[in-house]
């Protein structure tokens, strides 16, 4: 039992780097874009999401659009949708917890869990055709 879950966190190894990049770069942006060009967090945050999440898909997900396999359109256009889709969404929760009194960087981290389980979800979906619960 101990073994199988150090084997696991071991094989996430790769992909939290990539992601705790990501993150940096997104939370660094949105924080940059508030503070020094005192930009609006709904935009702020549109801009930083969308910066990290690049990263982050474009390191993460090569299997999806894998040149070897062929570029498959369909998966290509669902994932742009979801990712324009839910920038926005997000953005928006940050600005109204931002609104209700938050800082901004508390709000960020309060949508973390919700943000990386919707994203595990429809990669899963994605990748396998299917949704992965766990």
């Amino acid at each position: 039992m101990i073994q199988d879950l150090i084997s696991k966190i071991w094989g996430m190894r790769h992909y939290t780097l990539i992601a705790g990049t990501g993150w940096l770069i997104d939370n660094s942006t949105y924080l940059t874009l508030i503070y020094a060009a005192r930009m609006p967090v709904f935009y702020a945050a549109n801009i930083g999401i969308l910066l990290g999440s690049a990263f982050v898909y474009h390191f993460a997900t090569r299997k999806i659009f894998n040149a070897v396999a062929g570029f498959n359109w369909r998966k290509w256009t669902w994932f742009m949708i979801f990712t324009l889709i839910t920038t926005v969404f997000w953005a928006a929760i940050i600005d109204g917890l931002v609104e209700i009194g938050l800082w901004p960087i508390a709000a960020k981290i309060a949508i973390l869990p919700f943000s990386f389980y919707s994203n595990f979800l429809f990669l899963g979906w994605l990748q396998e055709g299917r949704l992965r619960w766990h």
